[in-house]
């Protein structure tokens, strides 16, 4: 219950605080925010490896403030994305397999992997065998924030690409 309170108002406030950022820098160009969503999930990481293999539940909260604050920071800018890229027509179908997507793995396989590698763990670590197996899940974090940076990366080539073929396109209107 504490943990449910403590991540559904930090991450609120973090998806709230994240999207507001991403707005003001997709004037700059929509890469941006997405490597925000990088930058935080690769923030975060050592701090979820560290909550979860603390004894002490008063420094585990202290130390999944950040954790809590950065959980959803991918929400605003993902769904966002999702929104300006996809044909009109196609939006709500663009939505909906992202959300399946989501919840496939994230509820499905999420969880039924953690488990399977818990109990794989017990027996080398005891009673910690969770423990170890969440912190060792967090790590695959990295995995995500290398995707968002190879995203942000497609996206600015995409913006130099249509700046650059403007510019062709300008020059032979003039001619």
């Amino acid at each position: 219950l504490i943990m449910a309170g403590f991540f559904g108002l930090l991450g609120g406030l973090g998806a709230l605080l994240c999207g507001k950022l991403t707005d003001k820098l997709a004037t700059k160009g929509l890469q941006y925010g997405i490597w925000l969503v990088a930058a935080s999930m690769t923030l975060a990481i050592p701090f979820w490896v560290a909550a979860f293999l603390m004894d002490s539940l008063y420094f585990a909260l202290i130390t999944f403030l950040v954790p809590a604050f950065t959980v959803s920071f991918y929400m605003g800018p993902s769904l966002a994305l999702i929104q300006t890229l996809s044909p009109v027509k196609m939006r709500a179908v663009a939505s909906a397999i992202n959300m399946f997507c989501l919840n496939l793995i994230g509820m499905g396989l999420g969880p039924l992997t953690l488990g399977f590698l818990s109990d794989v763990l017990t027996p080398i670590y005891g009673d910690s065998g969770l423990q170890v197996a969440l912190a060792s899940y967090s790590i695959i974090g990295l995995w995500g924030a290398i995707h968002f940076v190879l995203c942000g990366r497609a996206l600015a080539r995409s913006k130099t690409e249509n700046n650059n073929s403007s510019s062709e396109n300008s020059l032979m209107a003039s001619s």
